[in-house]
């Protein structure tokens, strides 16, 4: 059977440092939760124990082999993969004007921090010996989007001159950066500390995340 794993309440939720909350109906599912989903069965080291509606299972072994809830998973982890395929995508879009690339370079700075969100919750909990496979898969989305955002902040430069069109400093240098081809440090940092066994955690994804939701509410505000 499948449970399902309600990661951020589960990470709030850790029951004497060892168990987490599931449940069993995918239909219930709160939308604004990220949901992880583990296949289990009575043979499986997991210990899951069915109340009302739910249950409860150990959280070590459920947060390592869990999967993310409708991503479909490639077959390969290897990273130029992903930063190829990121380029690919992006090459083949075309929008008509700056803040339109503006719009589409932090859609994936978006992206990028709500796995840095999900993954600084569970690396909070300091109990993974190592990387997780569905966190590895995080990290590669993460650099996929970063090779988008490569390809849009180019662009973007190219609108901005054409159009004189002009955004705060502090959004403006993340962009340059991303034209230069320069991944954003703390991503850097991020993919280094994760990858480490057990994987390290400083805080850089919180911190990612934060500076990024500051990014939108300027463009929002624009």
């Amino acid at each position: 059977m499948n449970v399902f794993i309600p990661l951020h309440h589960a990470c709030t939720s850790l029951e004497k440092e060892t168990y987490i909350p599931v449940v069993l109906d995918e239909n219930k599912a709160d939308t604004q939760e990220t949901y992880l989903f583990l296949h289990v069965d009575e043979h499986a080291e997991f210990d899951l124990n069915i109340g009302q509606g739910g249950g409860k299972i150990l959280a070590k072994p459920a947060l390592h082999h869990a999967k993310r809830l409708n991503r479909e998973e490639c077959d390969t982890t290897d990273a130029s993969f992903y930063t190829k395929r990121g380029q690919e995508i992006a090459q083949s879009l075309h929008f008509g004007s700056a803040v339109e690339y503006l719009a589409a370079w932090l859609n994936e700075d978006r992206k990028q921090a709500n796995f840095c969100n999900d993954i600084h919750a569970v690396l909070s909990l300091d109990i993974l010996e190592k990387c997780s496979k569905w966190m590895r898969l995080d990290l590669l989305s993460i650099l996929e989007s970063e090779a988008m955002k490569q390809i849009f902040a180019a662009r973007y430069f190219v609108e901005e001159k054409r159009e004189n069109f002009r955004i705060p400093s502090s959004i403006r240098t993340m962009i340059k950066d991303s034209a230069d081809n320069i991944t954003d440090p703390l991503l850097s940092r991020l993919l280094s500390e994760v990858m480490q066994t057990p994987p390290k955690n400083s805080g850089v994804a919180h911190k990612f995340d934060k500076k990024a939701q500051t990014r939108i509410q300027i463009f929002q505000n624009l």
